[in-house]
């Protein structure tokens, strides 16, 4: 296990240097400089001497399209205007060596069809043309622990340290090369790089920090803009860093992302989730703008599923753990047999009756505190969980 010592530059957020005092062999490589990590004006880091980067040239979005390593390694990306991902290409010895395509949900390594992403996992393509189910079995945070191509049959198995770094475990099986793990982000292995794709930002699960800073710094003053997850990474999961969000059992279960996506291709519901949104966000393919309103009151809108035992549907507010806002949960039952029109009402319901009445109260005085509801819905809501 590693035991890094942190230091920065001018005492501030930017990381200097790095030592660590464990493995020597696994996970950080310590490459022992004085000074192994240096920043462009926007805060994006453009050298990290402890993975041999010596340079990184970045998009107007932030996002690296040039990663330029020692012993003459490359990896280049190519986004559309929007910042989604479409090519990554690597170079050895500035010969092409790989080149990956997405397509939404069809990924292409080398001009050939590699895998199909399905809600369950993959159809990953073998070497006979004919496509192969692997399922995956995922944990709370969405991180995929097991992959099974049949009931019985195990094709890999992982296991990660809190902030994602993977776990080395004696008997581990992997016999396929899916990269789709923390969180079920890309994992970047090209040259090492062993960053994690995350959309908006990557990841590096070795010392648990972005090398670019958050968007929304400015709505968390009291963490760093390089920060994981609130510094809670068994509870949080930093999706695409967003206001407007759904939990990974929102975004797998195929009725609920349906009714969503029916919601968000009208007028009036893309408009009312808008207010929530912060500039850049994106729910289920709709991308905002600009910030809404209650976005710039710290007010986040988060869309879950669980089992709930008596109700369809609650929403609640509770003060944010990792900034100094609120956070407004709708919890819809994933176990009910409702139809698609009574989960539509549900959802109607929960994000624009309920949530509704919290933001509202929130954005009148900063406080979740009733005193911008009426005293009927007031005498409803106490305990601030609403049920029906």
């Amino acid at each position: 296990m590693d035991d890094l010592t942190y230091s920065y530059i001018y005492n501030g957020n930017q990381v200097d240097q790095i030592e660590d005092a464990g493995n020597k062999s696994y996970g950080f490589i310590d490459a022992d400089y004085d000074s192994e990590y240096t920043y462009d004006a926007n805060g994006n880091m453009i050298m990290d001497m402890n993975k041999g980067i010596i340079s990184i040239t970045y998009n107007h979005l932030n996002l690296p399209e040039v990663i330029k390593f020692e012993d003459n390694l490359r990896i280049e990306y190519l986004y559309n205007a929007n910042g989604v991902k479409l090519q990554k290409r690597y170079y050895v010895n500035n010969l092409l060596n790989t080149t990956t395509d997405y397509s939404g949900e069809f990924v292409y390594t080398n001009r050939s069809i590699d895998y199909i992403s399905i809600a369950e996992g993959r159809l990953k393509k073998g070497t006979n043309g004919t496509y192969t189910p692997e399922f995956f079995l995922k944990d709370h945070l969405g991180n995929v622990r097991v992959v099974l191509s049949s009931p019985t049959t195990v094709t890999q198995v992982t296991d990660y340290y809190p902030f994602g770094m993977e776990i080395p475990v004696s008997g581990s099986v992997s016999l396929y090369s899916n990269q789709l793990k923390y969180n079920s982000k890309e994992l970047q292995t090209e040259a090492d790089l062993q960053w994690y794709d995350y959309g908006a930002r990557f990841y590096d699960p070795q010392i648990g920090r972005w090398h670019v800073p958050d968007a929304y710094a400015e709505k968390y003053f009291n963490l760093s803009p390089y920060q994981y997850g609130g510094n809670n990474p068994i509870r949080f999961i930093d999706i695409n860093g967003d206001s407007l969000s759904a939990t990974e059992n929102f975004i797998n279960n195929n009725r609920l992302a349906e009714v969503m996506k029916a919601i968000l291709a009208t007028k009036w519901g893309y408009e009312y989730f808008a207010q929530y949104a912060a500039e850049g966000d994106e729910l289920f393919g709709y991308k905002f703008d600009s910030n809404g309103e209650y976005s710039d009151e710290g007010i986040d809108l988060i869309f879950d599923a669980a089992r709930l035992d008596i109700d369809s549907g609650n929403t609640d507010c509770k003060e944010s753990k990792d900034d100094n806002g609120y956070d407004i949960r709708i919890t819809i039952d994933n176990t009910t047999n409702a139809s698609i029109f009574e989960l539509a009402g549900t959802i109607i319901h929960e994000g624009f009756l309920e949530a509704s009445y919290m933001a509202k109260d929130i954005f009148h005085d900063n406080k979740f505190d009733y005193s911008n509801i009426s005293d009927i819905v007031k005498n409803s809501t106490k305990g601030a969980t609403y049920k029906y």
